[in-house]
């Protein structure tokens, strides 16, 4: 295992380049030791598998005690029968974790990023993994509103999963797969999980792409056949809220489909 030289950009400042043979990785500074057991993620030893999108994630214990859960990317759509799990252009780990540093720095609440890995396939492509700590005892919110909570604490949660979404609009980044799976209910705490293919900017995220993600937002409400009071989660956005956005209203190119 040997360090890289620090890569010049400040979003991951608190990360160390390292490499071991062909895995390339970044690493959350303090979490080095964790690099020659996350080096090879095919022969993570699995403690416990959490819910994923396409697959279950492995969850791994540490040396140190550390919980952290190791999600590799995969395909979805018809490239999926053909290729689940190669990629070609661009860096998918790394990408997502410039991603979800921007938004924590922004004060969004997102699970702690231990590392990023990637390793070139022998031919062409390479296989990509995220490595996060373990938050346990969480939901999904359409999982959490499922559950029957008190009118007192649905609205709370709602507004505070809003509150989260601001905040990472604020800081500069769209989440183009928004939805109610990737907000994770502990206690009062919300969580915004899985910045896969979101982008970051400077800037804080323009009034067209909140729509747009605040409409990804609703249609899986709908499509999960979750009831939110959307009056609420406009409270707790704030002022930021596209003008003339209503999620409460089915768009007329959803009416008489499924979601």
């Amino acid at each position: 295992m040997t360090r890289k030289s620090a890569a010049a950009d400040a979003t991951l400042g608190d990360f160390v380049p390292m490499q071991d043979g062909r895995t390339r990785l970044l690493v959350r500074r303090g979490w080095e030791d964790a690099a020659e057991h996350l080096s090879d993620p095919d022969q993570i030893p699995a403690d416990e598998v959490v819910a994923g999108g396409r697959v279950p994630h492995a969850v791994m214990t540490l040396p140190s005690g550390a919980r952290v859960v190791v999600r590799g990317y995969r395909r979805g759509g018809l490239m999926r029968l053909v290729n689940r799990q190669l990629y070609f252009g661009g860096n998918r780990a790394f990408d997502e974790l410039r991603a979800a540093e921007r938004a924590r720095a922004g004060g969004v609440r997102t699970p702690l990023v231990v590392a990023a890995i990637e390793r070139p396939a022998r031919v062409a492509g390479y296989r990509a993994w995220l490595a996060t700590e373990l938050v346990a005892d969480g939901q999904d919110l359409a999982a959490w509103l499922a559950a029957g909570p008190d009118d007192e604490r649905r609205g709370a949660v709602v507004r505070e999963s809003a509150r989260q979404i601001a905040l990472m609009h604020a800081a500069g980044v769209a989440h183009p797969d928004l939805n109610l799976r990737n907000l994770l209910v502990v206690g009062d705490e919300v969580y915004l999980l899985d910045f896969d293919k979101a982008a970051g900017s400077a800037d804080p995220v323009p009034t067209a792409s909140r729509e747009r993600d605040l409409r990804r937002l609703a249609r899986s409400a709908r499509k999960l056949q979750a009831s939110i009071d959307w009056a609420a989660f406009q409270e707790g956005y704030g002022d930021d809220w596209p003008p003339g956005v209503d999620l409460a209203k089915v768009p007329k190119e959803e009416r008489g489909k499924d979601g």
